[in-house]
């Protein structure tokens, strides 16, 4: 049997000091979404299905959640796996975000209004180089 190795990252994310991730709950289900992040291994509109902190687990169905809520620091996160035989790593957020879709395009599900949030923009494109510069002026 093939198994396609995991693209993502860790499953488990601790919120080091000056890092902040901000959480919200989605659907009232038991889990939030990364609405806002300045760690990578935490990307924004990543899920996360339980949190860890002081030795005790959070209760991911408290109203606390219902808004943006800080991340508590040095909690350990466990974010969305991306499979059940991917033990320890979850995906990046826009692969879920492609399945989602997918599935709604075939008609095997409707996707959450949350679905077609765009994750991240898109770089600006970089400027003309140094010799590009020199060349285009030297053609006016």
């Amino acid at each position: 049997q093939v198994t396609q190795r995991p693209y993502g990252i860790p499953q488990e994310v601790i919120v080091k000091s000056g890092r902040q991730i901000w959480l919200r709950s989605v659907d009232q289900e038991e889990r939030l979404r990364i609405m806002r992040s300045n760690e990578p291994a935490a990307p924004r509109g990543q899920y996360v299905e339980e949190i860890w902190e002081g030795g005790e687990e959070l209760d991911l169905g408290d109203s606390y959640w219902s808004k943006d809520t800080l991340a508590p620091e040095g909690a350990t996160l466990l974010l969305q796996a991306g499979d059940t035989e991917w033990d320890g790593y979850a995906d990046e957020p826009w692969l879920h975000q492609m399945r989602e879709i997918l599935d709604h395009i075939s008609g095997r599900s409707q996707a959450r209004p949350e679905t077609w949030e765009v994750l991240e923009e898109a770089p600006r494109p970089e400027g003309p180089g140094g010799l590009q510069r020199f060349f285009a002026s030297l053609v006016g």
